[in-house]
């Protein structure tokens, strides 16, 4: 089962991106890691020492093992779709629908037809790839990088609660926790000096343009391991 990390920064655009792949590759699971949050009340939370905030951007945030055995349970039991579960999708028509003018070339698009029935696992989330566990078994890395007006100026405009529990970010969050968090989140993964990751721009490239780099990528993955 191929599987790919997809990390970044909060408001790279990284969970989009994830969420684009899946509804064309219908053959993909992801697993976003925002679900695997400790709940509030939790002990296992770590504070930050000036201003008692929970950290949410470090690993004891999340319920790391839950999250290591649902990874497990989906590589070892996933079923291959049948040709004719998939026969009827419209691969072009979803792309279409997503891209619009930004739609991939149509050599692409003849190999993305060729993969709905290849199980494909995104592992998604802003620590995924800090996790030596997942960063081991990911056969492709990728991680979004922002600067920090532009991140600062996606993440105060964000609708944080849609269900309407009226949760607010605390102020000073952003600056005190979050972008020194993902600045120390980016220097660990340079430091391995590892050529398996690849970096991509979000100042620079568009959430299109990230998905189209990416699922090129799994395709090119895909043909040289065939």
């Amino acid at each position: 089962m191929l599987t790919i990390g997809l990390s970044g920064a909060t408001c790279s655009g990284k969970t989009s991106v994830a969420s684009m792949l899946e509804k064309v590759l219908t053959s993909c699971t992801v697993i976003n890691q925002d679900t695997y949050y400790y709940e509030d009340e939790s002990d296992k939370h770590v504070k930050d020492p000036a201003t008692n905030l929970i950290n949410w951007e470090v690993m004891e945030a999340f319920n790391m093992d839950k999250m290591h055995q649902d990874i497990s349970n989906i590589r070892k039991n996933y079923k291959v779709k049948s040709n004719e579960e998939v026969s009827q999708i419209d691969t072009a028509g979803i792309l279409n629908s997503l891209l619009g003018k930004n739609m991939i070339h149509n050599t692409l698009l003849k190999e993305v037809e060729k993969l709905q029935t290849t199980p494909i696992l995104i592992i998604e989330g802003i620590i995924v790839l800090n996790d030596p566990q997942i960063f081991n078994m990911c056969d492709l890395k990728f991680f979004i990088t922002i600067d920090k007006d532009v991140c600062w100026n996606r993440r105060k405009n964000r609708v944080w609660d849609p269900e309407g529990s009226c949760w607010e970010e605390s102020p000073g969050y952003f600056e005190d926790i979050a972008w020194p968090e993902y600045v120390k989140c980016v220097e660990e993964l340079k430091d391995l000096k590892s050529d398996k990751i690849k970096f991509l721009d979000s100042n620079q490239t568009s959430i299109d343009e990230n998905f189209t780099t990416v699922l090129s990528d799994i395709v090119n993955k895909l043909k040289l391991s065939s």
